[in-house]
């Protein structure tokens, strides 16, 4: 003999506006929730699940469908919980074409509850700004903040937070298809790291919490610092001027000995704001 199970479902149809929260719920064991919207032109969206009520986060997913057919997130899972899961830390983007598109909600183990969700689309995110404090609350403290990112240049970055914050999100660095380019903790200064000229995504995502009991919201701030290098040749012995014009720059002065060499390095300039390094062939030599 041959054991099998099935169930016949219905799915109800519910309004859905772009960049706004969606509330619904699953009322009946097997139910589904359709959000129907179109995109006018090709867009880059951002998934964001929120809080459920009445079940587990886990027996929630939602499956987005268009002209092409089902849209997979990429990185099929983020933890133990599949991206596509209202459970997972980790929100999606996607590079979707122009169409009439689906959103569904539904729940595998036949569960009923209510759940919300965002679908952001990236044309419409807030630019970071370079070198200055960004404060940030994510309310609940699940759900996921973007930025628009634009770098003109070849450029290095280092992340800093500024307060330590209540749970440790994650941030992320996407290019336009959604993928991931660097990526670290909300309570870590990161290492130096490199990005090309072009659009990214910063992505903020909160941490999973009880979504019966849990209603708190996690605040962060952080700054994210460009360093533009500039390179001169120097002649030892000359006396060199320069100015620091723009936020994150970096003036470099490149300089050879021939033979093992002892200098005196005189600041002519005062300020608690300038430091200075010197690098040798292979090794940080002094800084100050």
């Amino acid at each position: 003999p041959i054991a099998f199970a099935f169930a016949l479902t219905t799915s109800r149809a519910a309004p859905l506006t772009l960049n706004e929260r969606s509330f619904g719920s699953i009322e009946r064991a097997g139910e589904g929730v359709s959000y129907g919207f179109t995109l006018t032109a090709p867009s880059s969206l951002l998934i964001d699940t929120g809080q459920t009520s009445g079940a587990d986060a886990s027996d929630f997913v939602w499956r987005l469908s268009g002209p092409r057919g089902v849209e997979a997130p990429l990185n099929g899972a983020a933890g133990n919980a599949p991206l596509n899961s209202f459970a997972t830390t980790r929100s999606s983007v996607l590079s979707l074409p122009a169409g009439n598109y689906k959103f569904d909600v539904s729940s595998p183990t036949l569960a009923t509850g209510s759940f919300s969700f965002r679908l952001l689309d990236t044309a419409d995110l807030p630019l970071l700004p370079f070198e200055s404090f960004v404060p940030l609350t994510l309310s609940p403290a699940s759900e996921a903040q973007a930025f628009s990112l634009r770098v003109d240049e070849d450029s290095d970055f280092i992340f800093t937070p500024t307060i330590t914050p209540t749970r440790d999100g994650d941030w992320r660095i996407l290019d336009s298809l959604g993928r991931a380019r660097v990526s670290g903790r909300m309570s870590e200064s990161n290492e130096l790291f490199k990005l090309p000229a072009g659009s990214y995504i910063f992505v903020v995502d909160g941490q999973e919490i009880d979504n019966n009991t849990d209603d708190h919201s996690d605040t962060y701030e952080f700054v994210l610092r460009r360093l533009l290098v500039r390179s001169q040749e120097i002649l030892l012995g000359s006396e060199v001027s320069g100015v620091i014009d723009q936020p994150g720059l970096v003036r470099e002065y490149v300089f050879w000995i021939d033979s093992p060499t002892t200098l005196v390095l005189d600041a002519l300039s005062e300020g608690d704001n300038l430091s200075w390094e010197l690098r040798g062939p292979v090794e940080l030599i002094h800084s100050n």
